[in-house]
């Protein structure tokens, strides 16, 4: 009974606000016409009102970025130098070495001990050099990989795919 009542307020209360909003009264504008009206104001001084062109005005005010197409391409894929895949190094300071990729402004280099890269022990983003040093702890492989990414004049940042390999510390 409690909901029945119920719908029939709401569908009354739908029905009065339908005619409500659907009168207009004389002398008054409907939300149309008014909506018109702003933008008649609104429109280019060649239209009859306005404040001419303000759009162009701004925007001479604050020019558009100009992307360089170059630093918007993927920089290329990294080729690893050093260590060899599954080589052996001694404890102690490890230097990673890779080539320099034309177009990369810095690279990403991960160094886990672990193949999926869960379990990072270095995550450098901005390294401007094709090496990176780190100390690696004896009896223990170390899964490493770099990136080369540009973010000059681009909304974000292209970055290559990593390339990957692993070293074992003796």
């Amino acid at each position: 009974m409690k909901i029945l009542v119920a719908v029939a307020a709401f569908i009354a209360t739908i029905a009065l606000t339908t005619k409500t909003l659907a009168e207009v009264e004389p002398g008054h504008k409907s939300a149309v016409d008014q909506k018109a009206e702003v933008t008649h104001v609104n429109a280019p001084a060649e239209h009859g009102g306005g404040h001419g062109d303000l759009n162009a005005k701004m925007n001479s005010l604050f020019p558009t970025k100009m992307p360089v197409p170059e630093m918007k391409q993927r920089p290329s894929v990294v080729e690893i130098k050093s260590p060899s895949f599954l080589g052996n190094v001694g404890a102690g300071p490890v230097k990673l070495e890779w080539n320099e990729v034309k177009g990369a402004t810095n690279y990403h280099v991960q160094v886990a001990t672990d193949p999926n890269f869960k379990w990072l022990v270095v995550n450098e983003k901005f390294i401007k050099e094709t090496t990176y040093n780190f100390t690696a702890e004896a009896g223990q492989r170390y899964y490493w990989r770099v990136a080369s990414y540009n973010g000059g004049n681009a909304n974000s940042f292209t970055k290559s795919n990593f390339v990957s390999s692993a070293f074992n510390v003796k």
